[in-house]
C-alpha cells in the first residue's frame, strides 16, 4: 500500500494498512491563475487524476470532468472520492499517443504519488484523448510524470478543434526516461497554434491568441 499522508482536507487515499486518509484540493492561487485563461466551461480532462482532488474541485465549474488515472489503487480511491459527483467520469487507463496497447507503471512508496514512471509492459490499456471524440473541451490538465508529451500527441485533433487551455507537468528529468526532449511538448503545442501564457509552479499554461 501507499505510504500515508497527514489529514488535510478533501479526498481519500490508502494508508499502508488499507485504511484511508484525506489530502488537499487545489490551492486558491492555483485556481485564480487558471480562472484568468479558461473561458469554455464545458468539459475538462484531468489526466493523471490521482485520487480526484482536482476533479472534485473543478466539477463545480465544468459541466463534465473526465478523470483518467493509470494506477488501479489510485483509481479505486478516485472512484470512492467522486461518489455523488454526477458530472465526473473516471477511467482507469494510460493516456498516450496511440490506442490498443497496454502500459504498466513503476512506483515509489516514499512519495505521495505512487506513479513515477510509465512502463512499456503492463495490463493497463492506453487511451488517446482524441478517441473520446469530445464535442467540446475547455481545459486539459496533465500530470503524468514525464509522459505528458505522448498524451498531448494523442490529443492533437481535440486541441485543434476545441481550442482548450492546456496545462501539463514540465519536468525534463522525467522526459529523459522516454527519449523526450526538453522543448518537445512546447514545440508540439506551438505546431498546433497554441501560445505560452503563464506557469503554475513548474507547470506551463498554454492557450490561444486573443484569449
Amino acid at each position: 500500500m501507499i505510504k500515508s499522508l497527514d489529514v488535510e482536507t478533501g479526498e481519500y487515499w490508502f494508508h499502508q494498512d488499507g485504511s484511508t486518509t484525506q489530502t488537499l484540493a487545489p490551492e486558491g492561487q492555483q485556481r485564480k491563475l487558471l480562472y484568468r485563461f479558461i473561458q469554455n466551461w464545458t468539459v475538462m480532462i484531468d489526466g493523471g487524476a490521482w485520487v480526484g482532488g482536482w476533479a472534485r474541485h473543478w466539477s463545480w465549474k465544468f459541466k463534465k470532468v473526465i478523470a483518467i488515472e493509470i494506477d488501479p489503487l489510485n483509481y479505486e480511491c478516485l472512484v470512492k472520492n467522486i461518489n455523488g459527483f454526477t458530472n465526473i467520469t473516471a477511467i482507469n487507463a494510460c493516456l498516450a499517443d496511440r490506442m490498443n496497447e497496454t502500459r504498466g507503471f513503476e512506483g515509489d512508496k516514499e512519495l505521495k504519488s505512487c506513479i513515477r514512471r510509465t512502463m512499456p509492459d503492463g495490463s493497463v490499456p492506453t487511451l488517446t484523448i482524441d478517441s473520446l471524440e469530445l464535442p467540446e473541451c475547455g481545459f486539459i490538465k496533465l500530470d503524468l510524470q514525464g509522459y505528458d508529451y505522448f498524451a498531448l500527441k494523442g490529443a492533437a485533433e481535440t486541441i485543434s478543434r476545441c481550442k482548450p487551455v492546456v496545462m501539463f507537468e514540465h519536468d525534463p528529468s522525467c522526459y529523459e526516461r522516454y527519449g523526450v526532449g526538453r522543448n518537445d511538448p512546447a514545440d508540439w503545442l506551438k505546431s498546433l497554434g497554441m501560445t505560452y501564457k503563464d506557469c503554475l509552479r513548474k507547470d506551463p499554461i498554454w492557450g490561444w491568441n486573443g484569449s
